[in-house]
């Protein structure tokens, strides 16, 4: 019998990457969740960084 993937653990490592890490090492499941969740937070601080410097590269052109 094939083991219930640990959906409520894939769903929170959106929000804390690191938490399948932690509690669930061998679920594969969970662990290409915690990935994702890993990507999305490092490219929403590069894009949130490079949005954030438009109004500073405005001042500097002017």
């Amino acid at each position: 019998m094939k083991e219930e993937p640990n959906k409520a653990i894939a769903a929170l490592a959106y929000l804390l990457f690191f938490l399948p890490l932690i509690v669930c090492k061998d679920d594969e499941f969970a662990m290409y969740h915690a990935n994702q969740g890993l990507l999305l937070l490092i490219f929403g601080w590069g894009g949130s960084f490079i949005l954030g410097m438009i109004p500073i590269l405005g001042w500097i052109l002017l």
